[in-house]
C-alpha cells in the first residue's frame, strides 16, 4: 500500500505549532503515583462554547492545579466538541468534588458547556513508557524503599546526576520518553451497560491484542474505569500513515462486534498539537512533607466525619465479649465471636455509606471510650488495651485469626464484594498499620462517579452524613440522587 497523507493528516500538520520539546521527559511510574504519592489517575474532558478563549482558560487550569496541589498532569488540545483532554494524579486527601468545583471556579466567566471526567480503576493495562518492549507488560517498580525527599526533589528540578537516575530507571521508578512524530488521538469506549463482568474482561484482552498488533501505531496505552468511558485508549499516528489509526484500531475494534454486543460505538478525538499544550505538562513526585498522608494516628486523634469513620472489628462481636467478661458469665468465651450483623451492620455499612457520599477512610480496631464509660467494662478495657485520645486500641488480631494479614484481606474484600451490589472491589484500598503492638486496618473508599450501591438484600439507600451513616427515606434519597447524578 502507498503511504499517501490523508487530507486531515495534512490539514493537522500544517496547522501544528513549531515543537517546543526540550529532549526527553521524566515519567514517575504509576505505581509510585498510586504508593508512594497517594494518588489516583483521572481524566478531565472540557468543552467550550460560543467562545474559546485558550490563553485564558489554560491560565485558568494551572490556577486550579496550583491550588489543589496537583503536580503531575498532561493537557491536549483537541478537534470537536472537546477542546482539552487532562490527564492528571489527584492527591486522595482532595476529592473529586472539591476537584471539580475549584475547576468550575476558576473557569467561571470561560464558557465551559462540557465537564466530565474519566477516573481509572485498575493499573494501566498499557501504557507505552513502561511497556517491557519484548514481553509488552508493565514493568513493576521497586517500592520497597522509598526514595529520600533530597532525591525526588533532584528528580523534580531534572538536576540528578545521570549514574543515579539510570538507577532508578533500571529499578523501574522512574522513564525517559521522547514523544513521537505524528498525531496523537484519544479513542473512547462508553460505559459498557448491562454487560456481564466476563464479556468485559474478553473486551479488555481483545482491546490489548489490538494494540499489539498494530505496528503503525506508537505510544499506545489503554485504560480501564468509569466515567465518560469503560475504556480510553491513547496513541499516535504518523502523518503518512494516517489511514492506519482507521484501519489498525477503529475497524479491528468494531469488527469485534461491541456496537450489536454491547450497544456502544467507539469515539476518537484527535489532538490539534504535536505536543502538550501551552507546555502544560509536569510530571512530579511530592515530598513525604508534601504528601503528608494521615496515619492511624491521625485518624484516632481526629474526630469522626462525613469521611472518617471508626469500628472496632469487622467480624467479630466486641461488645458482647465483654460484657461476658465483665460480668463472669459461665458461657463466656476466651475469644470474642463471629458475628453477622457486627458485619453487615458495621463495616458494609460504612463502606456503603461512604461510596454513596463522598469517600472517606473507616479505621478497624478501636473502642470508643464514651461507649463504655462505666465499670467494670471499663476497668477490663483500661487493663488489657492501649489508649489513644478518645478509643481503647483493641486491634484487629481477634479478627485475623488465624493471624495472617494478606488472608485477613483478601477475606475483608471478599466479603465487601459478596454483600455490597455493585462490587466495590476496585474502589477500595485496605491497609495495615500498628499502634502500641496492636495491629489496626485502615480501608480507604475511593471516590466513584458511577452507581448507587446498596446492601445486598436491603434496598435502603445508606449515606454517610456529617458524623453518622443512616437510610435516607425514599423522597430524600430521589432528591439526594438528582442532586448528585451519576450514570447508573
Amino acid at each position: 500500500m502507498l503511504n499517501t497523507v490523508s487530507p486531515i493528516a495534512e490539514a493537522v500538520r500544517r496547522h501544528l505549532p513549531a515543537a517546543v520539546r526540550k529532549g526527553p521527559r521524566i515519567h514517575w511510574n504509576h505505581r509510585v503515583h498510586q504508593d508512594w504519592a497517594r494518588e489516583r489517575l483521572h481524566f478531565w474532558r472540557l468543552g467550550f462554547a460560543p467562545t474559546y478563549d485558550h490563553d485564558a482558560i489554560l491560565a485558568s487550569i494551572r490556577q486550579t492545579f496550583e491550588e489543589k496541589g496537583i503536580l503531575s498532569y498532561a493537557v491536549y488540545e483537541l478537534t470537536g466538541i472537546h477542546d482539552i483532554i487532562i490527564r492528571m494524579w489527584l492527591p486522595l486527601t482532595c476529592t473529586l468534588q472539591e476537584f471539580r468545583q475549584a475547576l468550575l471556579h476558576h473557569l467561571a466567566d470561560k464558557d465551559v458547556v462540557v465537564l466530565d471526567v474519566f477516573i481509572a480503576t485498575t493499573d494501566p493495562i498499557m501504557h507505552w513508557v513502561f511497556q517491557d518492549p519484548k514481553t509488552g507488560a508493565l514493568q513493576e517498580p521497586d517500592l520497597e524503599s522509598r526514595l529520600p525527599d533530597s532525591e525526588i526533589e533532584l528528580l523534580n528540578e531534572g538536576k540528578l546526576p545521570e549514574d543515579r537516575r539510570i538507577q532508578y530507571e533500571h529499578q523501574n521508578l522512574i522513564a525517559a520518553a521522547t514523544p513521537h512524530e505524528g498525531i496523537k488521538f484519544f479513542i473512547v469506549i462508553p460505559t459498557l451497560q448491562a454487560a456481564l463482568a466476563t464479556a468485559i474482561v474478553a473486551l479488555k484482552t481483545e482491546l490489548e491484542h489490538i494494540l499489539r498488533s498494530a505496528d503503525n501505531i506508537t505510544e499506545k496505552s489503554l485504560y480501564q474505569g468509569e466515567g465518560f468511558a469503560q475504556f480510553l485508549i491513547m496513541g499516535r499516528v504518523p502523518f503518512d500513515e494516517f489511514d492506519c489509526l482507521r484501519t489498525e484500531i477503529i475497524e479491528a475494534i468494531n469488527s469485534r462486534g461491541i456496537s450489536p454486543i454491547f450497544g456502544v460505538r467507539t469515539y476518537t478525538f484527535l489532538s490539534l498539537r504535536d505536543d502538550f499544550v501551552g507546555e502544560l505538562f509536569q510530571d512530579k513526585m511530592p515530598t513525604i512533607a508534601e504528601a503528608a498522608p494521615m496515619t492511624v494516628v491521625d485518624y484516632l486523634t481526629t474526630y469522626e466525619s462525613k469521611r472518617l469513620e471508626v469500628k472496632a472489628s469487622a467480624f467479630v462481636d466486641w461488645a458482647r465479649w465483654l460484657v461476658e467478661q465483665a460480668t463472669d458469665q459461665p458461657q463466656a468465651s476466651d475469644h470474642p465471636q463471629a458475628s453477622d450483623d457486627v458485619t453487615n451492620e458495621g463495616v458494609i455499612r460504612a463502606v456503603v455509606g461512604l461510596l454513596n457520599a463522598e469517600a472517606g477512610v473507616i479505621v478497624l480496631g478501636a473502642l470508643e471510650k464514651r461507649q463504655f464509660p462505666k465499670d467494670p467494662i471499663r476497668s477490663l478495657l483500661e487493663s488489657r488495651f492501649p489508649t489513644l485520645d478518645e478509643y481503647y486500641v483493641v486491634g484487629i488480631e481477634e479478627d485475623m485469626r488465624p493471624r495472617d494479614w494478606e488472608a485477613y484481606k483478601r477475606r475483608l474484600l471478599g466479603v465487601l464484594n459478596q454483600r455490597i451490589t455493585p462490587q466495590p472491589g476496585p474502589w477500595i484500598r485496605i491497609e495495615m498499620e500498628s499502634y502500641g503492638g496492636s495491629a489496626l486496618c485502615v480501608i480507604t473508599v475511593l471516590q466513584t462517579t458511577a452507581n448507587w450501591y446498596y446492601i445486598e438484600d436491603d434496598h435502603r439507600f445508606y449515606v454517610r452524613q456529617e458524623n453518622t451513616t443512616q437510610p435516607l427515606p425514599g423522597v430524600a434519597a430521589d432528591a439526594y440522587k438528582r442532586e448528585r447524578p451519576r450514570p447508573a
